[in-house]
């Protein structure tokens, strides 16, 4: 597991983007619309199409399974109340030596929301509350989830969003990190051309995960 000085570090430097997708968000119905048709987030959530599709009650199960593949990414969850929403950031070690840590650091953005047209004004919220532009669609041009956007910055990020029922999901992976450990305060970027298809991966895997407790909650009805 990640020495404890090198997640801070890794903490310190990727908390803020992650955070950003964390916060509540205010926005006119005007704008929201605008930006639900730009990305065709309004075709995607129409009652029509999401009729018969149950609703996603609690993302405990869903926490778990994450903090067992990575355990810096365990939260905290109170016994017998439902987890609508939890925001992660952490690390995942690629390499250590007695000179240096080699790490990607990863954000993960799950929340639900009541019914999935309320899924995508999340979406359309967050869209709207970054200064970026997001492509539609995923790097690979196959759908994840019920719709789906995505950007890369070459260099420094990749970050993928997506709904899948009631469930508005963000997903970032940054360039990998090099860390002294003679002087924590060098720190080196390096190139990764599998940035998008970790991304992507991480993304594919939690709507795998969603889509059992959606079948879960099917069968209960």
């Amino acid at each position: 597991m990640m020495n404890r000085i090198a997640t801070f570090l890794l903490l310190s430097a990727s908390l803020g983007f992650c955070q950003q997708a964390g916060q509540p968000f205010q926005y006119s119905t005007r704008v929201l619309d605008s930006v639900s048709e730009r990305y065709g987030i309004v075709q995607a959530t129409s009652p029509a199409r999401q009729a018969a599709q149950p609703q996603i009650l609690d993302l405990t199960s869903t926490s778990a399974w994450l903090a067992q593949r990575y355990p810096d990414s365990t939260h905290r969850v109170k016994p017998g109340i439902a987890l609508r929403e939890f925001s992660k950031s952490f690390a995942v070690m690629l390499h250590e030596n007695e000179s240096y840590w080699r790490f990607d650091s990863v954000g993960v953005d799950i929340r639900l929301r009541d019914t999935p047209e309320a899924a995508g004004r999340a979406a359309a919220a967050y869209l709207a509350s970054i200064a970026v532009e997001f492509d539609k669609g995923s790097f690979s041009g196959s759908p994840v989830g019920n719709w789906t956007a995505s950007r890369f910055t070459p260099g420094k990020r990749a970050s993928l969003v997506f709904l899948r029922g009631n469930a508005f999901v963000y997903v970032s992976y940054a360039a990998p990190a090099e860390v002294s450990k003679v002087d924590k305060s060098r720190r080196v970027i390096l190139p990764d051309a599998s940035l998008r298809q970790k991304c992507e991966d991480l993304a594919r895997d939690i709507d795998a995960e969603l889509l059992k407790l959606l079948v879960a909650e099917k069968e209960v009805k």
